[in-house]
């Protein structure tokens, strides 16, 4: 269905630039004087014309509703010029309104309005090309252009990536992780270095506990079942803790927290809430609030073979949709997703003291990662570093 509406988009804005060159526009073609007229993405297309190009596509465009919905082809105010016609092909585990999903949707939707359809991009929700893994490889291999995931899967492609798993590290959580990321060349470049190129760092939520048991003291970990996502430094930390890490697909965690075949989940609360975990917990334990930044990432080898100018565009629209749409997403889906788990659940705040606890029992964690590889050491050096920077500058955090 998707490919019928492209070509219908195509075919409308053929039909645009046509009755526009018919009459005397600047679309491409021969004016009435007999000279050449520019085609879609020149710059002397006007706004107005650019406009009407935009809403001929979008109006036919099987976007989803997320992208309508956030005015985003409205910041397209001229065509980008592109040679020859390219495919972008993303996918993601998660599915439904997910902050990765909508990014990706608003991706979608501002790249082929502002390429005038010249760069088409199809979206693959909910684990559709596969595990994380197998869409990770295929970011490798090219034979997918890219996947909008949490920056912890890749630590088994580049370990050094997994600093934002070690616990306590980043102050301030995720929006932090993300500031520094953004602002920072450090994690692009290593990235870059395995054969990954960031896009966009999303603001996320950060890590915590939904359970079924209070947490006040390390005592409480002892015998508990926690789902994690598949990171050994999350398991390591879980661990420490004195807590059982236990490791399943997402979508069967509703069902092991409601049958008790697990205790709690360590994630973040849009997840907890979009999978509806609140109706079976009982505790929204605020602890330990570790960073889990997401990242739209493309493969390098692809971003390479780009024309500059279009590459530059692809860059420049991540972080745009990041700064401009996905933080105020992110912010309200969290404030939604709390209120809804405060509804079932009762919240519980740590101690000082027992952060101290975990933190202290946590410390291992910290040296292992250390010692994983030289790429792994210096990023732990210059993170705390940056860190340390933010901190003093009064950088901000989210709730969770």
């Amino acid at each position: 269905m998707k490919k019928i509406y492209r070509i219908l988009s195509l075919a409308l804005a053929l039909c645009l630039c046509l009755s526009l060159a018919a009459c005397g526009g600047k679309t491409g073609g021969t004016d009435s004087k007999g000279g050449d007229t520019p085609a879609p993405g020149d710059s002397d297309m006007t706004e107005e014309e650019v406009k009407a190009l935009v809403q001929e596509i979008a109006e036919k465009a099987a976007w989803d509703d997320m992208a309508y919905e956030s005015g985003i082809i409205d910041r397209v105010t001229e065509i980008i010029p592109v040679d020859g016609e390219y495919t972008i092909r993303i996918g993601t585990p998660t599915g439904g309104r997910n902050e990765q999903n909508y990014v990706m949707a608003l991706f979608e939707a501002y790249i082929e309005a502002s390429t005038a359809g010249k760069v088409q991009v199809e979206l693959y929700p909910a684990s559709q090309l596969g595990t994380a893994a197998q869409m990770i490889q295929g970011v490798l291999d090219g034979s997918i252009t890219g996947v909008t995931i949490p920056l912890d899967y890749f630590y088994t492609y580049a370990p050094a990536a997994g600093i934002v798993s070690v616990p306590f590290m980043f102050t301030k959580g995720s929006v932090q992780a993300a500031r520094i990321f953004q602002n920072d060349p450090t994690m692009d470049d290593y990235l870059k270095s395995k054969g990954f190129w960031p896009i966009a760092w999303l603001y996320e939520h950060s890590y915590t506990i939904l359970a079924n048991k209070a947490i006040t003291s390390m005592n409480d970990f002892k015998g508990m079942k926690i789902w994690c996502l598949p990171s050994v430094l999350g398991q390591k930390e879980l661990e420490a803790y004195g807590a059982s890490p236990t490791l399943m697909d997402p979508s069967e965690i509703a069902l092991a927290m409601q049958n008790r075949t697990v205790d709690g989940a360590f994630t973040g609360v849009t997840f907890f809430s979009n999978q509806g975990l609140h109706e079976s917990a009982k505790y929204l334990n605020k602890l330990p609030l570790k960073s889990l930044p997401c990242v739209m990432m493309f493969g390098a080898q692809f971003m390479e073979s780009l024309p500059e100018n279009l590459r530059n565009h692809i860059i420049e629209a991540g972080r745009m949709i990041i700064d401009d749409y996905e933080k105020a997403y992110i912010t309200s889906s969290i404030e939604r997703s709390v209120s809804a788990i405060l509804e079932k659940c009762e919240e519980v705040i740590p101690s000082e003291e027992l952060l101290a606890q975990m933190k202290e029992a946590s410390m291992p964690v910290h040296e292992f990662f250390k010692s994983v590889d030289e790429d792994c050491a210096k990023m732990y050096e210059k993170m705390a570093e940056l860190i340390a920077q933010d901190d003093a500058a009064g950088g901000e955090a989210l709730p969770y």
